[in-house]
């Protein structure tokens, strides 16, 4: 090559360089990955601040201040609590100045970076690159509304005020465009109609009601009414068996923090008016006649005679599904488990630490109670086990534990966004028939060996789930063991369960979520014509099916 050319080379290269140099060190060239950054950035902000500024617009229309924007004060008088609301207001005005100006200038990047990023991208790649930006707004909108659906819930009962929770209104949670204004329809405030508050209690006993007592019922079991009386000397009377078993230096330091806390003057100001400290007294005595229960479903208190509530849980327990025994099994099952625990621990079908998680101290027979169902004619009684601190409840928390990768199945519904995804994912324009199913009193009367099996023979063909630690002839054992000695008390009379499982222990749940997904697979499987669609949530199943007609028929073959 002779000096000419080696000279035109290298000026080629040296052109070249300082192009590229004078490319990208130029203020006027951002390079494409720096624009979707800053716009990716630019989307987070905007929805954050879409979120802020619905929370302290409803803040500021329904005069409610968050804890923490109201100031520490020692004075508990009420003009200082009215400063300080006072002041609390004003901080929300700024906070929302803030977040607006935030919003703007997130907006205006946002929009610039987009623009530039048009000029320099295909229309491929700038709309993936616009789904995802929705996509990341959806999943901030999802988390920042539910939180803030819960804090203003929280405000609603801190105030007292009989007001409508605005976001409860919200269609949905997904949104994909972050906005200023025009989330919510109307920020004011709206009161909660007196007819819903006045239904929340419901009357089926003989004892008629006063005003004041129904109002106080009306605020529900939750509600705890503050004490007049000093609790120091109850405290002090529970934590001295406590403290005498700890180490003297221990226990001395100990005693002197209780004793400095128990000195503070008990300053609560009643949350209750004379006339309802009176109701409550009131109902206080009339509990020797009455029975006072949450609703089986919704947000009520039920009011049943004893004798009522006693008569339908007979209803109940008078049936073949339960069988009275002559005493209380609790000692000799707890011996039994023990025994048969020793056993697989020897044969080392189970290891030291299942052992161990299997056994319950000092256990206590589980109780049934019941719950109205205020829904249905007649309110029948929903039964539930109280089954914690039984003899097998934690043998039945372990097994559920190793089963549940088994309730794992693409029927499943996992939650209500779960649903909505599902809906929005299928549609099928030719099967216009939504149709929910329910399966009637599922945990009482599922068939606990038939599920047994079904589980059983899943372990087989993937023994993989299982842990090391535990073998599949334990489970087959402990199973068995588990469902036939199923026992509850009620009135101080025992019960053997000869169908179904405890409505109160895990493992029943476990069992009936396998063998309602296996129905149901198999169903679907062995179905001439079957709906579009179909998923379960525990004992409620929806499917897309052309009409009734097609609908009766799948419920006849899944029967």
């Amino acid at each position: 090559m002779d000096n000419s050319a080696t000279e035109n080379v290298s000026t080629l290269n040296l052109s070249l360089s300082a192009t590229l140099d004078h490319l990208f060190s130029s203020p006027d060239f951002v390079p494409p990955s720096r624009l979707s950054l800053t716009a990716s950035k630019s989307i987070k902000k905007m929805s954050n601040s879409s979120c802020n500024i619905h929370f302290l617009l409803l803040c500021r229309d329904h005069k409610m201040v968050p804890k923490q924007l109201l100031p520490p004060t020692v004075i508990k008088s009420d003009k200082a609590r009215s400063l300080a609301q006072e002041y609390g207001l004003s901080l929300i005005r700024e906070r929302l100045k803030y977040y607006r100006s935030s919003f703007v200038l997130s907006k205006k990047v946002y929009f610039d970076a987009m623009s530039k990023l048009r000029t320099l991208l295909d229309d491929y790649y700038l709309d993936k690159l616009q789904n995802l930006h929705a996509q990341t707004s959806i999943d901030i909108h999802k988390t920042r509304l539910t939180k803030h659906q819960n804090k203003f819930r929280d405000l609603l009962k801190r105030y007292n005020f009989p007001y409508q929770n605005p976001y409860n209104l919200l269609p949905t949670f997904s949104i994909s465009i972050p906005q200023m204004s025009g989330l919510f329809k109307c920020s004011t405030p709206v009161l909660i109609d007196k007819k819903i508050i006045k239904n929340t209690v419901v009357n089926l006993s003989s004892e008629p009601l006063t005003s004041n007592e129904h109002k106080l019922l009306s605020l529900g079991l939750k509600f705890t009414p503050t004490t007049n009386k000093d609790p120091a000397a109850d405290i002090a009377t529970h934590i001295e068996p406590i403290t005498k078993r700890l180490d003297v230096p221990i226990e001395t330091a100990v005693t002197h923090e209780t004793a400095v806390l128990l000195q503070k003057p008990n300053t609560s100001k009643s949350n209750l008016s004379p006339e309802l400290r009176t109701a409550l007294k009131s109902l206080k005595n009339k509990t020797k006649e009455i029975k006072i229960l949450p609703a089986d479903k919704g947000n009520a208190t039920v009011i049943l005679d004893h004798e009522q509530y006693h008569q339908k849980m007979l209803e109940h327990l008078n049936t073949s599904t339960y069988t009275p025994l002559k005493k209380d099994p609790t000692d000799s099952l707890t011996r039994k488990l023990d025994v048969i625990l020793k056993n697989l621990l020897k044969n080392n079908d189970i290891d030291k630490a299942f052992y161990d998680a299997c056994r319950t101290a000092h256990p206590r027979p589980p109780q049934l109670y019941g719950l109205p169902k205020i829904h249905k004619d007649g309110a029948p009684m929903r039964p539930i086990v109280s089954f914690y601190g039984t003899p097998l409840s934690s043998l039945h928390k372990q097994l559920s534990l190793v089963l549940q990768p088994f309730t794992h199945s693409p029927l499943r519904i996992k939650n209500s966004y779960h649903f909505v995804d599902i809906l929005k994912e299928h549609t099928y324009p030719e099967y216009p028939y939504l149709c929910s199913l329910d399966i009637k009193s599922l945990y009482t009367s599922c068939n606990m060996k038939q599920a047994t099996a079904t589980t059983l023979s899943r372990l087989r063909n993937d023994p993989t789930i299982l842990p090391p630690t535990v073998s599949i002839k334990a489970i087959e054992i402990l199973l068995n063991f588990s469902l036939d000695n199923s026992y509850l008390e009620y009135n101080k009379t025992y019960y053997q369960q000869n169908i179904g499982g405890p409505m109160g222990s895990p493992l029943t749940v476990t069992l009936c979520e396998i063998e309602v997904t296996s129905i149901e697979l198999t169903a679907i499987s062995t179905c001439d014509d079957p709906p579009a669609t179909y998923h379960h949530f525990v004992d409620d199943g929806i499917g897309q099916f052309r009409d009734r007609e097609h609908a009766d028929s799948f419920l006849t073959h899944l029967n």
